[in-house]
């Protein structure tokens, strides 16, 4: 009796088996990342500026002593809390008008919230991280301080000069233009 209890278990077992079905089911997750916004506070103001002469906007420094009426712009990114983000910028802007024009090039600095305390950061080498802690799923911020030099030619054309004047290209016809741009990155 015990062996046919055994045999009879066996091919329950068995059969069983042979009519089980898996069912397979889908696993979904979507993970989201706090998208990259930007606020331009304050634009590059050189200032003015006398011929023969470089004018500097210190990024660091709001005195900006040897131009007068100078400010350093000012660039406020928000994003994932934590999170390091590549900066990249470019080196030089060149401003016009109708006769002439002039190169800016740039100088960037960057800190969480201080433009005393910004350190200097290099284009698409420097990465920057967010205010927060990673992981945190908040929104941190970043701030970035602009300056540079402006070498102002002995002849130099007198005049309002500015990155939107123009269409971007260079040359003696002052066509200037061509507006200086930031890229971030997530890493």
């Amino acid at each position: 009796m015990k062996k046919m209890t055994i045999v009879i278990l066996m091919v329950t077992l068995i059969a069983s088996f042979a009519f089980a079905q898996d069912q397979n089911l889908d696993v979904t997750a979507t993970v989201t990342v706090t998208p990259l916004s930007y606020t331009s506070n304050t634009d590059v103001t050189v200032g003015d500026v006398s011929k023969g002469t470089t004018a500097t906007v210190d990024p660091k420094d709001a005195a900006h002593l040897n131009a007068p009426g100078a400010a350093a712009g000012n660039i406020t990114i928000s994003g994932e809390e934590g999170a390091t983000v590549t900066v990249a910028f470019d080196a030089t802007a060149i401003l016009g008008n109708t006769t002439g024009n002039m190169t800016f090039t740039a100088s960037v600095m960057g800190h969480a919230d201080t433009q005393g305390s910004a350190t200097a950061l290099t284009s698409g080498v420097s990465t920057i991280d967010l205010s927060g802690t990673a992981g945190n799923g908040g929104t941190g911020s970043y701030n970035f301080w602009v300056g540079g030099d402006l070498p102002v030619g002995a002849a130099q054309s007198p005049g309002a000069y500015t990155t939107t004047a123009g269409d971007g290209t260079t040359g003696s016809g002052g066509h200037g233009g061509g507006n200086w741009s930031m890229t971030l990155v997530y890493q």
